[in-house]
């Protein structure tokens, strides 16, 4: 066995190379190998991938869908617990042979340094149809793969209708002959192959990543939500006062997500919704070219602007809304490939849905009972909360410059208390009770904000109560039940 330069460890895993199989490629982000018949990659993205049982079903979807352009479908798609990875089989016609099956596996495994994809690809050999040709047509796939998902004919579309994707007809789909019970039958198969190389080779993560899937509500200025399943990252937008996020999958795949707060002309919303997303599609490749709908839509009690719209080259569809938000407008964009337009739907929907019905006011007035000695003193104590792993989020420094605001606290003096919290040697309260609930609420929401409670805010919180007069495991269950 040997390491080679893309597998030795500075992705944050190792992995144990077999000597036998031959060097193709060996890049700073990069590795592929012959491994006799069969393709090998390894690749280092910078991008997290959130991994969780919670939404395994998205994987397999998103394999399904990737795999259906290919048309192929699903084999199997599955945690790997012990690298805190997952990993996905997926089966396609050959397209040069015209003969038989391609078969595509891929494992996703964090580190602290990215994510790494090990991935094989191995093409059947003639003579093909063998392990097929041990099956009754009965026991063929019936247009259902082994999780039971339907796969849904092409439906004939209109002229211009939006989205205009749909599932390919006559999809390869996975059978029972596909199952590893049939292995040890087929051995030199490719399908057996390839299960055989995820299983054998030796992956050893020697930098696991410290990154907790982001779970509750997401605040974004005045507007709280449920981020959808596996969207991590909090980017500026481009446009507006917001944050974006991004969901990355098998193959790379890539959806973005963004929340962003505009100022309002007064205009009619179906009027002004144009002006503004003209201003947003600038930023999106492709966008100022978009063939796009704009109608007018209700969900819930809320009523707004809705766009559809899909992006050529590369193929992408965007669902957004706009709607009165207080006394401006918020919009929530949802953009991804073409192929997953039923999802950006939902995940439309879905945050709309769970958008909280309260609209803070656009100029707060300082808290009531608490003094503008006491309300530095909060400000002093959330600041030093918040610069505890050297690092502000963006959406921990939004909600810093919100409680500024709030306090009345100008900017010279906001740089000061930051400044002595540093040196945590100021770090105290009053002895009124409307000082300490402020600040316990106002830790609660620095902490969620992310909708992560991972340990060193834990370990900040039990170190600081004691010194503020705090219950530290009030404080915690108050966080963790505000993150169900």
């Amino acid at each position: 066995m040997t390491f080679l330069q893309a597998a030795d460890g500075r992705w944050g895993a190792k992995l144990q190379i077999p000597a036998e199989w031959s060097v193709l490629q060996d890049e700073p982000d990069r590795a592929s190998w012959d491994c006799g018949g069969m393709a090998a990659t390894l690749e280092h993205w910078r991008e997290d991938v959130a991994i969780d049982g919670y939404f395994l079903e998205e994987f397999r979807q998103d394999l399904r869908l990737q795999a259906a352009l290919r048309g192929g479908g699903l084999v199997a798609c599955e945690l790997r617990p012990g690298l805190s990875g997952v990993w996905g089989l997926t089966k396609e016609p050959q397209r040069r042979a015209k003969t038989g099956s391609t078969y595509r596996a891929q494992l996703l495994v964090p580190t602290a340094r990215g994510t790494l994809c090990l991935g094989a690809l191995a093409h059947e050999a003639p003579p093909t149809g063998k392990r097929e040709a041990s099956l009754s047509s009965a026991d063929q796939a019936q247009g259902r793969d082994p999780y039971g998902y339907e796969y849904f004919p092409a439906e004939s579309a209109s002229p211009g209708a939006l989205p205009s994707w749909r599932f390919p007809t006559e999809l390869s789909l996975a059978n029972e002959s596909d199952l590893p019970d049939y292995d040890l039958l087929f051995e030199d198969h490719a399908l057996t192959r390839v299960r055989r190389l995820l299983d054998e080779l030796e992956l050893e993560t020697t930098e696991p990543s410290t990154f907790r899937v982001p779970r509750g509500r997401v605040a974004v200025g005045s507007a709280r939500f449920f981020r959808p399943l596996g969207f991590v990252g909090q980017a500026e937008t481009l446009i507006g006062e917001g944050v974006r996020c991004v969901r990355t999958s098998f193959n790379r795949y890539q959806a973005e997500l963004w929340v962003a707060h505009h100022p309002a002309s007064g205009r009619d919303l179906l009027d002004e919704a144009p002006r503004i997303w003209d201003e947003v599609m600038v930023g999106v490749p492709g966008g100022p070219g978009a063939v796009r709908r704009i109608r007018a839509e209700t969900w819930g009690q809320r009523s707004g602007a809705r766009m559809d719209y899909e992006l050529g080259d590369p193929e992408r569809y965007g669902v957004a809304c706009l709607l009165p938000w207080g006394d401006h407008l918020l919009e929530v964009h949802r953009l991804g490939p073409v192929w997953d337009w039923a999802r950006a739907q939902e995940d439309l929907r879905a945050i709309m849905e769970s958008l909280d019905d309260e609209v803070a006011p656009a100029r707060p007035s300082a808290p009531e009972g608490v003094t503008p000695n006491g309300l530095r003193r909060v400000y002093r104590v959330l600041s030093w909360f918040a610069q505890g792993d050297h690092y502000l989020d963006p959406a921990e420094t939004r909600l810093l410059l919100e409680v500024q605001r709030q306090f009345q606290i100008s900017d010279e003096e906001a740089v000061l208390l930051a400044h002595q919290a540093s040196g945590a040697g100021q770090i105290r309260l009053g002895r009124r009770a409307a000082e300490r609930d402020l600040l316990v609420r106002r830790l609660v929401e620095i902490v969620t904000v992310d909708g992560i409670f991972d340990p060193s805010e834990q370990r900040r919180l039990v170190s600081l109560a004691p010194r503020i007069g705090l219950d530290s495991v009030a404080a915690i269950r108050l966080i963790q039940d505000e993150l169900e």
